[in-house]
């Protein structure tokens, strides 16, 4: 008798001896957020890494009393297409934002509210806190989500339709948020413990010139290492990925990252923002200037990110253990980081 038990190919058909291949299994979970692969010995794995718990956020900041009383600041007509967390929010007039609002903050940040929503302000999921309260303008603003329209705990927000509000932090929402929060310090651990590619050191674009950073290793790794960088006005930075849609880049900051206004950052030559990380964990700045353009995870551990105004991104806005604040009229379109780290 002939046992046939490869959990890689389990609609093999064996007869007689012989065994006829099937169709593969087929091992995509439909999360972006996973890698997924198949092993002989187990069948179907799901790897997502440290990065994995924060992939479904668009933005995520720290601590809101660690110096500007708010972990996440979006100004007047902000574009935020994807989901926010954070521990003390705020969103200016006539911004939209596409998901859903998430505040793990256990009291208001200095004596305040936990999320304010500007006049005009649009949300188009779901606003959730952790029994902290909501303030709005009566006028305009709105939650726009599916479920039933609920103002508890002393809010004020004027809900005219559709979306859900949970200020009792019963909400899954809150829950994945303070996951995601707690999980960026492990990321920044494993971005830490990755062995450099290239040393770039200290470095400054003057206006009107350009930086190309050529990928190393094609179709996977690299890992650039500076003391500080600075983009001055105009400048373009352009990522390299050597023609292949696998290419990573891990830009590793032990100082600061900063650039002007009007840079721009050019994922070029196969490099998608899903698989670029500008990570910054030094106390001297983190900051995107304004009227940049580009993509990629901005991570910034010991200072704030600062997002100047008008400035449009792909790619995800992060800050550990500060504050996200993001200028008038920017755009932020949410890429997670699905790269492979190693």
């Amino acid at each position: 008798m002939l046992t046939h038990t490869n959990p890689r190919r389990p609609n093999d058909i064996c007869s007689a001896g012989v065994c006829t291949a099937g169709a593969a299994r087929d091992c995509d979970d439909g999360d972006a957020c996973t890698v997924d692969s198949c092993l002989p010995a187990t069948g179907c794995v799901h790897q997502g890494g440290a990065a994995a718990a924060t992939c479904s956020w668009a933005v995520i900041g720290g601590d809101a009393t660690a110096g500007s009383g708010v972990s996440v600041w979006a100004h007047g007509g902000t574009t935020i297409d994807g989901n926010v967390c954070g521990d003390r929010l705020g969103i200016g007039r006539n911004s939209t934002t596409s998901g859903s609002w998430a505040c793990t903050a256990a009291a208001p940040a200095r004596g305040r509210v936990a999320v304010g929503v500007g006049r005009g302000a649009t949300i188009s999921g779901d606003l959730a806190t952790a029994g902290t309260g909501v303030r709005g303008r009566p006028t305009g603003s709105e939650i726009l989500g599916t479920g039933v329209s609920m103002v508890t705990g002393g809010s004020t927000v004027d809900i005219p339709a559709g979306g859900t509000i949970d200020t009792t932090g019963a909400s899954p929402l809150v829950g994945r948020c303070e996951s995601s929060r707690n999980e960026i310090a492990a990321w920044s651990a494993q971005l830490d413990s990755l062995p450099s590619t290239q040393t770039q050191t200290v470095v400054k674009v003057f206006e009107h010139d350009s930086l190309t950073l050529a990928a190393s290793v094609v179709g996977g790794l690299n890992v650039i290492d500076f003391t500080r960088l600075k983009l001055a006005n105009d400048t373009t930075l352009t990522l390299d990925g050597g023609g292949s849609p696998d290419t990573v880049f891990v830009l590793r900051f032990s100082e600061s990252f900063d650039t002007d206004r009007g840079v721009t950052i050019d994922l070029a030559n196969g490099t998608s923002p899903n698989n670029v990380v500008f990570y910054s964990k030094g106390e001297g700045k983190c900051e995107i200037g304004k009227k940049n353009s580009g993509g990629g995870t901005v991570l910034c551990t010991a200072s704030a990110l600062k997002v100047k105004y008008d400035t449009v991104w792909n790619g995800a806005w992060m800050a550990q253990r500060r504050h996200v604040d993001i200028g008038s009229g920017s755009r932020l379109t949410h890429a997670a980081f699905t790269g492979a780290l190693n």
